[in-house]
């Protein structure tokens, strides 16, 4: 618990939880920090779960809840370590990520084919859409399929285009909702657009029913020059960090109060810069004056890193009440152990090495 006292002391937002057996052993943990839950303020519609990784020491399976910004960047929301992959050990993790999360629960989230987790998203996650990682899917295609997709180049190829084709375009249209879409979407989610946006050419205006590109296409036809503020989708825009109307909530708030001063601080060192490259002289009434001005700014900063530190407390850390006084035990290892490939490339070294040697004793031999 040290650890875990020392994260909270530097992030007062942190949430911890965690549960313990009847010998006081930690049985499940989940934190997440203050970055994680404003990023998941922000971007939490979509949420990918993934337990594909485990500790080395106490071979636990480790959880994350990852998302994508407005910049189509990997962020995290919080991890989660467990000791078993049972329906029940899920519901707790996704129960006290969404209780972390101030009950907001993700619109989608997309996990591998566990059918555990499938269980347990069902009685947590009412509300949320439920869907297979593509990756995941992938994998265990390729697991199925065998010889047939990793020697045949020209079937795997065609097996992954079926499931997903994404194509690259390099030409620009110049309609002027193109233009709109570049000065609101950040730079990824303007080429996804922009896709859309060439391949509504292929539709024809007959009704007023149709997808996303059928409208696309009506919107060109009356030579809009923005997107309708009711089909963007917020998240996916520059601005995706500041709270679209007033009510903003705390870490959004957060999030705001310290993007602005580092924009205060930077536009500060802007200026000191330019002084000091400029031919100005400084007289000795302005230059004390300036550096008064720098020391009451330290002083404030003192005082306020003071404060919040006395102000910080672990109340976000939730046991049940029971405190953990033991680690879970260590799974013992039978048999042979694992093979990997790294090992298996190491043993083979090896043995080429040994060939080496053998066959230039040989030839020694033979020489003499």
């Amino acid at each position: 618990m040290k650890l875990l006292n020392e994260m909270k002391e530097k992030d007062s937002e942190m949430a911890i939880k965690f549960q313990t057996d009847s010998e006081g052993r930690i049985k499940s943990m989940l934190w997440c920090t203050g970055k994680n839950r404003a990023d998941y303020n922000h971007f939490g519609d979509v949420v990918t779960f993934d337990t594909t990784y485990r500790t080395n020491l106490y071979n636990l399976p480790f959880g994350l809840f990852i998302g994508v910004n407005n910049h189509f960047q990997s962020i995290i929301f919080g991890g989660v370590l467990l000791t078993s992959e049972k329906t029940e050990d899920f519901e707790w993790a996704f129960s006290n990520f969404i209780q972390i999360m101030e009950g907001k629960e993700p619109i989608t989230i997309l996990t591998d084919q566990c059918q555990a987790m499938v269980a347990a998203i069902k009685t947590t996650m009412k509300k949320t859409r439920h869907r297979w990682c593509r990756w995941h899917v992938l994998r265990n295609a390729k697991q199925k399929l065998g010889g047939a997709y990793s020697k045949n180049g020209g079937f795997k190829k065609e097996f992954n285009k079926l499931i997903t084709e994404e194509m690259q375009r390099k030409k620009r249209i110049g309609v002027p909702i193109e233009r709109h879409a570049e000065a609101i979407y950040t730079r990824a989610m303007h080429e996804k657009f922009y896709n859309e946006l060439y391949e509504s050419g292929a539709y024809a205006i007959k009704d007023r029913e149709g997808e996303d590109r059928h409208a696309l296409k009506v919107l060109v036809h009356l030579d809009k020059t923005e997107i309708p503020r009711y089909n963007i989708k917020h998240r996916w825009t520059k601005d995706a960090c500041q709270s679209p109307d007033s009510s903003t909530s705390a870490n959004g708030t957060m999030a705001m109060s310290e993007t602005t001063d580092y924009m205060q601080k930077m536009l500060l060192l802007k200026r000191v810069v330019e002084l000091a490259n400029s031919r100005t002289t400084l007289g000795e009434g302005v230059f004390f004056e300036a550096m008064q001005a720098m020391d009451r700014i330290s002083s404030y900063r003192d005082t306020k890193d003071n404060s919040n530190n006395n102000m910080k407390a672990l109340g976000n850390i939730d046991g049940g009440g029971v405190m953990p006084i033991a680690c879970p035990p260590r799974p013992s290892r039978q048999g042979r152990p694992q093979n990997t490939s790294l090992h298996s490339w190491e043993v083979e070294q090896h043995k080429k090495k040994l060939q080496v040697i053998v066959k230039a004793g040989e030839q020694i031999k033979e020489n003499r």
